[in-house]
C-alpha cells in the first residue's frame, strides 16, 4: 500500500512539474565568451574574452535546449581583451588573420549535458563539444579547441614568435573556451 501511495505522489508531482508552463529568453547583453590560452613550457593560462560578439538577437522558447539550439554568433577578433593593451594588439595582429569567428549552437543533450558548437575560424568548420550546467538563471559552458585543427598553424607559428620572450619559446595550440549566458525563466 505505501508502495502505490508513493507511486501515485511522484506521479501527480511528475506530472505537475511537466505541466508547468514556462517560457525561457535569452538577451544578447547576458552572453559573455571567455578563453584561456596558454605559453611557457610550464603551460601559464592567458585568460582573455571577446567584447563584440555580434550576438544582437534575443531568443525565447518553451525549453532551454529549444532557446540554445540554432542560436548563432559572430565574434569580432579584433575585440580581444586580456587586460593588456600591447598583448591585445599582438594577437589581433599575429595571431587572427580572418575578421571573426563565426558559429552555431547545433545541438544540446540535457542528459548528457553536452552542447555541440559548429565554429567556423580561418575558413575551417570543425565541431566543438562543450560540457555545460545551469546554475540559477546562467547556463555555463566550457570546452576546448585546438587551434591545429583550424588550419592556423601560420598563426600559431606567428604569435610565438612575435612573443618569443614572454612565451619561453612555447605557445600552446590548445585553448579552453568559457560561453556564459544569462537567461529569464517565466512561468505562469
Amino acid at each position: 500500500m505505501k508502495f502505490f501511495t508513493l507511486s501515485i505522489i511522484f506521479g501527480l508531482l511528475s506530472f505537475s512539474a511537466q505541466s508547468e508552463d514556462c517560457t525561457y529568453t535569452f538577451s544578447p547583453d547576458g552572453v559573455k565568451v571567455e578563453w584561456i590560452a596558454y605559453k611557457t613550457p610550464a603551460k601559464v593560462g592567458v585568460k582573455g574574452s571577446f567584447t563584440d560578439l555580434g550576438y544582437t538577437k534575443a531568443r525565447s522558447g518553451k525549453t532551454l535546449k529549444g532557446v540554445m539550439t540554432g542560436a548563432t554568433f559572430d565574434i569580432q577578433t579584433k575585440s580581444t581583451a586580456t587586460g593588456d593593451a600591447a598583448r591585445d594588439m599582438k594577437i589581433a595582429t599575429f595571431f587572427f588573420k580572418r575578421e571573426k569567428i563565426s558559429g552555431e549552437i547545433v545541438s544540446v543533450d540535457p542528459e548528457k549535458k553536452i552542447i555541440q558548437l559548429s565554429v567556423v575560424m580561418n575558413e575551417t568548420t570543425k565541431k566543438v563539444p562543450m560540457s555545460y550546467k545551469v546554475e540559477g538563471s546562467t547556463v555555463m559552458a566550457t570546452g576546448h579547441v585546438d587551434v591545429l585543427d583550424f588550419a592556423m598553424n601560420e598563426h600559431l607559428a606567428k604569435i610565438t614568435k612575435a612573443c618569443f620572450a614572454k612565451h619561453e619559446g612555447k605557445t600552446w595550440s590548445d585553448v579552453q573556451i568559457m560561453l556564459n549566458a544569462d537567461f529569464e525563466k517565466n512561468c505562469k
